[in-house]
């Protein structure tokens, strides 16, 4: 194209344009979007680690627990105290636990 030239607007990119448009209205008024238009997603939401959500819990007050090892097997040469304690769960100190709430985003689904 020259200097002074202008590109025309082809019936495709007015569609595409409007339909841009569209779904940028549908995705703020929160209504599902239509067959085939595209959806933007939102890229700054972090999944949640399974892993960590099946072996830890949350407490009401906002503090992480876990379990205690040693429940497994040779329970008779462990003593009752022993026993009783690690029937128990703890919790994790808060230097690991702040390891631990990144990747628990949305808390643990109880």
């Amino acid at each position: 194209m020259s200097g002074n030239q202008r590109r025309r607007k082809t019936p495709d990119l007015l569609f595409n344009r409007f339909l841009a448009e569209e779904v940028s209205i549908l995705s703020l008024q929160g209504s599902s979007h239509t067959v085939g238009s595209p959806v933007s997603i939102n890229c700054n939401m972090q999944k949640t680690r399974k892993s960590v959500a099946k072996r830890f819990k949350i407490t009401g007050t906002g503090k992480l627990l876990r379990r205690s090892p040693g429940q497994r097997h040779m329970m008779s040469s462990k003593s009752t105290k022993q026993k009783r304690r690690n029937g128990k769960d703890k919790l994790v100190s808060p230097g690991h636990a702040k390891v631990f709430m990144k990747t628990l985003p949305s808390g643990v689904a109880r």
